[in-house]
């Protein structure tokens, strides 16, 4: 082999190994890497973009740490799904006591004083309702870094979103930093400037909050008069009118499926003009829309963000009242309608029926229905952020 050739040989494979490190090495400067995730009004990903499956038809729960990313709960809604879900009742009315001055016998046209029906009464399932929460479907897209489309380039303050299969070495730095203000809340917009937590506490990846609803039941007994003495001293007989049950429902879940996702605030230059496809959402906690943005329209915001299920319409509102600008006074509630029905036991007694006199209470089949309180909903922990969309593509 010439040793002349030596030479050749290395320079291409230095080469080589040169344009493959730089195919591999991680973008910088302006733009932002491969696995960026950005919401549409779109149903369909822009080209170079690919749907994120694991948020079709799941709510977004935003974490600060990319290793807690990618954790979901829950069945996906179908498209604009308004779940609902069911409460369990159990209790028993204390009929009074009304006592007659006569023994038993074969008189059995009185109700029977005490715990009425005498096993507790049982209701497995209240009627069905929503969870009184406002949502919208977006569609979650991934950036792939590869596919030689521009990359996404967003100014400081805006939110950027990230595939949770690139999510475990935390946000990409120097160009953000984790959004802490928003970790354990669901992605809610808004189409006012700024950003707002709202409702109590936060949820960790997995967790489930459950609500139960208090209620008061009543059961009417008519009226039926016995040819006796009113006095001592058979204790068996009830007096006729209402009887109320104050009760709390069982606890439940509202049913809303979510998935977590790593949630990053850019830290680039406030100047620097957003570079998304058309139909993105921008998410910013700065001021006023960017220059050539303005904010999504009224009619999809204030409410939680759901990822547009597969074959679903995006940009589609649904569920309940939006939430007023940041959140304030806001408080959604829910009910539940009930019917409980029993026949009450016999008071047996040796007296004839007679009419004016007594009141005591007869038997007959006796139902409570209603509608549980419509007590504020169990407070999900949501974060309101500003959405903007380009103005040449804000939807009419």
């Amino acid at each position: 082999m010439p040793a002349s050739s030596a030479p050749a040989r290395l320079s291409h494979s230095t080469l080589a190994l040169v344009l493959l490190a730089l195919l591999l090495a991680p973008s910088t400067g302006k733009s932002t890497d491969d696995g960026f995730v950005a919401l549409f009004l779109n149903s369909t990903c822009p080209p170079g973009w690919s749907p994120l499956l694991e948020q079709q038809g799941r709510l977004l729960l935003l974490v600060s740490n990319g290793k807690d990313a990618g954790v979901s709960i829950g069945t996906p809604l179908a498209d604009a799904e308004d779940r609902t879900h069911k409460h369990s009742l159990s209790g028993s009315f204390t009929f009074p006591v009304k006592q007659v001055a006569g023994a038993g016998g074969g008189n059995k046209d009185g109700a029977k004083s005490g715990k009425e029906p005498s096993g507790g009464f049982k209701v497995p399932n209240t009627g069905a309702s929503p969870s009184g929460y406002p949502f919208v479907q977006l569609t979650a897209c991934r950036y792939d870094a590869f596919s030689l489309e521009p990359a996404p380039v967003i100014p400081r303050g805006s939110l950027s979103l990230w595939d949770p299969a690139v999510s475990s070495a935390g946000c990409p730095a120097p160009n953000s930093t984790p959004l802490t203000a928003g970790a354990g809340r669901l992605l809610a917009v808004t189409e006012v400037p700024g950003s707002a937590p709202v409702g109590q506490g936060v949820l960790l990846p997995k967790q489930d909050v459950t609500h139960s609803h208090s209620y008061s039941a009543s059961v009417v007994l008519k009226n039926i008069n016995y040819a006796g003495i009113h006095g001592c001293c058979n204790k068996n007989p009830t007096a006729a009118g209402p009887v109320t049950y104050k009760g709390v429902s069982s606890e439940a879940s509202t049913n809303l499926p979510y998935s977590s996702v790593l949630a990053c605030e850019s830290t680039e230059p406030d100047e620097l003009t957003p570079q998304l496809p058309p139909g993105a959402v921008l998410m910013t906690r700065t001021g006023s829309c960017p220059v050539g943005w303005v904010p999504i329209r009224s009619a999809l915001a204030g409410r939680l963000v759901v990822g547009t299920p597969a074959n679903g319409a995006a940009a589609v509102p649904f569920g309940g009242s939006r939430i007023p600008d940041l959140g304030s006074g806001w408080t959604p509630t829910h009910t539940h309608s009930y019917s409980i029905s029993f026949d009450p036991e016999v008071a047996s007694v040796a007296l004839a029926v007679q009419k004016n006199k007594g009141s005591y209470g007869m038997k007959s089949k006796l139902t409570a229905k209603g509608n549980l309180n419509s007590d504020p909903s169990h407070e999900l922990p949501v974060f309101l952020v500003q959405g903007c969309v380009q103005a040449n593509e804000l939807p009419s």
